[in-house]
């Protein structure tokens, strides 16, 4: 069976992950149309930071302090998952895989999104200079994650039917370049995902994305 805190933790985690790669390619977006003649645009501008630190907070909600709960280690340390033959290494190795980062790599890059999150998103140090870490790094590891994810639902799909619905939220191929196109088609599913624990979860996740 799936413990309860299980489904839980892989809601929250499901729904940064995406929000993630969302807001990256909402940004990447925005971005492209600030061609030489609205860079200067005042709107745009503010949408694109937005989208930006929005891309950034949900990305260290997973793989930010160790010490959070929402911290995608700790999902993976469950015994029920552990279980169905996942670890902590065998994710991280596949995360670091899909953006070609070794220990050191990851270290650095970890330190500089936290460090944005820290002192330019989540609050304000006067004298940092606003750079943004790389985006797609970002969305990439989501991906990844959602993917295991994907994996780890067809796995539990036999024992829980509630779950059925789900698989058709993040129906997702480990090889599929198109990914972004993919997700961003959800946004109107959103609602419909079975990951609530029961109807009143449910409604209340319905009611955040209204």
């Amino acid at each position: 069976m799936i413990d309860k805190e299980t489904l839980k933790l892989f809601e929250v985690i499901f729904q940064a992950a995406y929000r993630c790669i969302t807001y990256t390619n909402y940004f990447e977006m925005v971005t492209e149309t600030l061609d030489n003649k609205n860079k200067e645009n005042h709107f745009w501008i503010v949408v694109q930071n937005t989208l930006g630190d929005e891309a950034i907070l949900n990305w260290a909600k997973i793989f930010g302090n160790r010490s959070q709960s929402t911290h995608y280690r700790k999902f993976f340390n469950r015994d029920d998952i552990i279980a169905k033959g996942y670890s902590n290494r065998i994710v991280r190795e596949r995360i670091l895989a899909i953006v070609c980062f070794d220990k050191k790599k990851y270290t650095e890059f970890h330190k500089e999104v936290l460090e944005c999150r820290n002192k330019l998103v989540a609050h304000t140090e006067i004298n940092a200079q606003f750079i943004y870490p790389d985006l797609i790094a970002c969305k990439k590891m989501a991906k990844e994650l959602l993917v295991i994810l994907k994996e780890l639902v067809d796995k539990w799909l036999p024992e829980e039917e509630y779950l059925q619905r789900l698989i058709n939220l993040i129906e997702i191929e480990a090889d599929s370049e198109h990914v972004d196109n993919i997700l961003l088609s959800y946004n109107q599913r959103l609602n419909q995902a079975v990951i609530g624990l029961d109807n009143k979860c449910l409604e209340s996740y319905a009611a955040r994305n209204d």
